[in-house]
């Protein structure tokens, strides 16, 4: 998988070898002191697989056009820039605050772009012991 490039493949391999490798998106619940007192689930509004695999697709339409004498005589083509926020919007959603389930089902890397101190903090959680 090292040499893999395509993102259809590389996530079909991670699914078989992990099935919950997708990061998961959260929210920061504060108290009225500031103290993050919850973490929620975002539920929609983020990159999902499917739309990691759609993103994938539209950029490598854009990005492997062919060689330089067929891109200059094609007609320029002008992004659309909604899209790009759109796009942009759900990737930020996904990964502003995120949980990626490890293999061991009682570990979790927590993961903030960035924190209320502006930097960004990834943390080993690991299940609370009953």
């Amino acid at each position: 998988m090292k040499k893999e490039y395509d993102a259809d493949r590389i996530i079909k391999t991670l699914e078989r070898l992990h099935p919950q490798f997708y990061p998961k998106p959260g929210r920061q619940i504060s108290d009225q002191e500031g103290k993050i007192v919850e973490v929620v689930d975002i539920a929609s509004g983020f990159l999902t697989k499917k739309d990691l695999l759609i993103l994938y697709g539209m950029c490598g339409v854009v990005l492997h056009r062919g060689n330089l004498k067929g891109v200059l005589s094609k007609k320029p083509r002008v992004p659309d820039f909604e899209e790009v926020n759109k796009w942009s919007a759900k990737i930020v959603t996904l990964l502003s605050h995120h949980q990626i389930q490890l293999i061991n089902p009682r570990l979790q890397i927590w993961i903030l772009m960035q924190a209320q101190d502006g930097r960004v903090w990834g943390h080993l959680m690991q299940e609370k012991s009953q």
